[in-house]
């Protein structure tokens, strides 16, 4: 399940990874995975999801936002990734919540 592989992954940023949004609110910067789509084709699998950043402030969560970028970049060495693409990366502010966001989505290929 891509979920488990990415709060793995993301778990090395040292912030609470969340695959919905946490019932209690969180203290601080944290992380929540949305799985926003999905494919197959001849046996290999894709995923579009979008990895929401949460901060303190709107810099914390700029800043939260960058290093998953990264993290994300750098996680195509994993056997387990085919293909790792960044498509769009913006300030989302949580205005529901009132809460300062970040939102990447990438598309994953699977191996």
């Amino acid at each position: 399940m891509i979920e488990a592989i990415l709060i793995e992954i993301l778990g090395a940023l040292d912030v609470p990874v969340f695959v919905m949004f946490p019932d209690s609110m969180p203290q601080g910067n944290f992380i929540v995975l949305d799985r926003i789509g999905m494919g197959k084709t001849n046996h290999i699998t894709s995923y579009e999801m979008a990895i929401q950043s949460y901060g303190s402030t709107a810099l914390d969560a700029a800043t939260l936002n960058e290093l998953v970028i990264e993290t994300m970049e750098n996680a195509i060495a994993d056997d387990r990734f085919a293909r790792i693409h960044l498509n769009n990366s913006q300030m989302q502010t949580d205005t529901t919540r009132k809460l300062n966001r970040y939102q990447s989505t990438f598309e994953i290929v699977m191996m």
